[in-house]
């Protein structure tokens, strides 16, 4: 009897390992009616050299990258670029700031920190719509940083199509940064 209890485990254990596919795409919810496309739980690494998650994100295509898996065809789509300063202080820059080496990439304006946030973290959990996201000026260069005191905080951006989104950031541990991002609908 323990041999098929075991046996049992065994089988289910192999079973859940090998059927468990890496999902790289973040599922995409699109409000229609309120203009409001809403991202939960993407994963930013907190390493260039991460091989498990990724420090680039595309809203055209939904998904996160590592630096090896930009190339000239999606270098144009990256939207979003994540750093850090030795693990201690955190940001977000536009795909076209020195260092990154992205081919084709447009500019986002992005403003990691306010003192008195123009979006709270409330505001993000209640948002439905993009009226917020619209009244926004976003003139930040991403030259700014938060720490682990500003998590759970939001971090504001515009797209080079014009459309302005804000992160939430979330949690934080040695490996990567969770967050939920909200954009206007294109």
């Amino acid at each position: 009897m323990k041999k098929l209890f075991f046996l049992g485990i065994l089988t289910s254990v192999l079973l859940f390992s090998c059927s468990k596919e890496k999902e790289d795409t973040i599922k995409a919810i699109v409000d229609e009616k309120n203009n409001i496309v809403t991202y939960n739980d993407v994963v930013f690494g907190l390493s260039t050299e991460d091989e498990k998650y990724g420090r680039f994100f595309s809203f055209e295509s939904g998904k996160i990258y590592k630096a090896s898996e930009i190339d000239e065809t999606n270098g144009s789509t990256i939207h979003l670029a994540f750093g850090n300063f030795s693990k201690a202080m955190f940001f977000f820059e536009s795909p076209t700031a020195k260092g990154y080496n992205i081919p084709n990439a447009t500019e986002t304006k992005i403003i990691n920190y306010e003192k008195e946030p123009s979006i709270s973290v409330d505001d993000f959990d209640s948002m439905t719509d993009d009226r917020k996201l619209a009244a926004l000026t976003i003139e930040g260069k991403g030259d700014d940083s938060f720490g682990y005191s500003s998590i759970p905080g939001t971090v504001l951006f515009e797209i080079s199509t014009g459309q302005k989104g804000v992160i939430k950031t979330k949690s934080l541990n040695s490996d990567r940064l969770l967050v939920d991002i909200k954009i206007q609908k294109n």
